[in-house]
């Protein structure tokens, strides 16, 4: 991981697993119909404005947990969202990836952010949350929305991930 004065809550261990390191892959929970268009691609929604702004965007650890525990937190988020959603599978980028532009700007922060148990969701220590790095006006934002977007792979089945 790159240290620099932009993403100082990155150096900030919150759970047992430390920071996310590049190298980690990290996954964005895809559910049906949520996440898709009527065309059956993905819906850039899959990675709310609000969330890479302000909020966190909920991203897995993959690396840090295994099928069994993705697949039961896949089924969390399904359920937490309106409408009846299913979980279709995963998109999957290194954090390295998500971090910098391919020009090696730094556009988004990734850093560790565990969930604690409530009535409602699970405990999931595997969890990791990316901000942008710094204020864009909505035009830029929305750019790099779908620079992100285009950064992850295709929407992979939880089975797909674990494949050695």
């Amino acid at each position: 991981m790159l240290a620099d004065d932009i993403c100082t809550c990155e150096q900030i261990a919150q759970s047992k697993f430390g920071v996310v390191n590049d190298s980690e892959r990290l996954a964005r929970i895809v559910v049906s119909p949520r996440h898709f268009k009527k065309d059956g691609s993905v819906d850039p929604g899959v990675l709310p404005i609000t969330h890479i702004e302000k909020i966190g965007l909920s991203l897995m650890r993959v690396d840090r947990m295994d099928k069994a525990e993705l697949t039961k937190q896949a089924g969390v988020v399904a359920g937490a969202i309106d409408g009846g959603n299913v979980v279709n599978g995963v998109l999957v980028a290194n954090a390295l990836t998500v971090r910098h532009s391919n020009s090696g700007e730094r556009e988004f922060c990734v850093f560790d952010d565990p969930v604690r148990e409530t009535a409602k969701i699970p405990e999931n220590e595997a969890h990791a949350a990316a901000l942008l790095a710094r204020p864009h006006v909505d035009s830029e934002i929305r750019r790099l929305r779908g620079l992100l977007l285009d950064r992850f792979s295709p929407v992979m089945p939880v089975s797909r991930v674990y494949k050695t």
